[in-house]
This record gives C-alpha cells, sequence and structure tokens, in this order.
C-alpha cells in the first residue's frame, strides 16, 4: 500500500477514534445538542472520516481499471459489482456519502439529533468499510 493510501487510513483512524472519543465525553444526545464544540468536532471528523473512505475507494477503483464512478456514492456500487462489498453495504456507505454532503453544503439547517445518531449507532459501518478495504488491498500487493 502506497503513501497516499496509508495518509488516508491514517486520517480515517484518527477521525473515527476522535468521534468514539467525543461520545464518550458527551454521554448523551440532551448534552451534545447544547454543546456547540462538540458538534463541531463530531461535523468534521464525520466530514474527514468520509472523505478518506471515498478517496480509499476511488484509488482502488482507479487501480483496478474499473468504471469511472459517475458520483461518490457510485463508487461503493462499483465495489459492490466488484464483490469487495454486498449491496446493502455499499448502499449504507453510499448513504454515508449523502449525509457527509449534507452536513458541507446544508449547514444552515443541519440536525444534530442525526448526527448524534451517526456517531452513536452506526459508525461501526466506517470502521467495517475500512477494515475490508484494509484487507482487501494486503491480499493484492
Amino acid at each position: 500500500m502506497g503513501p497516499h493510501l496509508i495518509a488516508r487510513f491514517d486520517h480515517l483512524e484518527r477521525a473515527l477514534n476522535r468521534l468514539h472519543t467525543l461520545v464518550q465525553k458527551v454521554k448523551s444526545q440532551k448534552r451534545f445538542l447544547v454543546d456547540l464544540d462538540a458538534q463541531d468536532i463530531a461535523v468534521r471528523n464525520i466530514q474527514v472520516a468520509i472523505e478518506a473512505i471515498t478517496d480509499i475507494a476511488n484509488s482502488l477503483v482507479a487501480n483496478k481499471g474499473w468504471r469511472k464512478p459517475e458520483s461518490s456514492p457510485d463508487t461503493f456500487h462499483i465495489l459492490a459489482d466488484s464483490h469487495i462489498f454486498s449491496r446493502s453495504f455499499a448502499q449504507k456507505l453510499a448513504d454515508w456519502v449523502r449525509f457527509r454532503n449534507l452536513l458541507i453544503h446544508e449547514y444552515a439547517s443541519i440536525d444534530y439529533r442525526i448526527v448524534w445518531k451517526a456517531i452513536t449507532i452506526q459508525l461501526d459501518d466506517l470502521r467495517k468499510a475500512a477494515e475490508i478495504l484494509a484487507n482487501f488491498l494486503s491480499e493484492v500487493e
């Protein structure tokens, strides 16, 4: 695995760890909804994590010479077509990309209850994706 991908995995791991630590510190949705700093940390680290996992996936698609993604979410469908992810898991990751886009482009109307749910219930999707991609990349080297 090249330095570009190693750096992306490092950024992903750091972002996921920051989110985990944040949840442990804040402890409840009620506190999260009034803690502006916690909200900013969550949003920023979700963005970094999604961007990193998308960069890793795009690098894999490009290096394998698979079809060019029509969009960032489509990258994960290509990986499902190539049997890296199940279709349902690829859809979850595509939804994460759409969520990241909402956080960036619809920042004035973020529902922080959804952000809390994402970092407390759904974050394991990103760890699972990283593990699958890392295992696949180590097998093809």
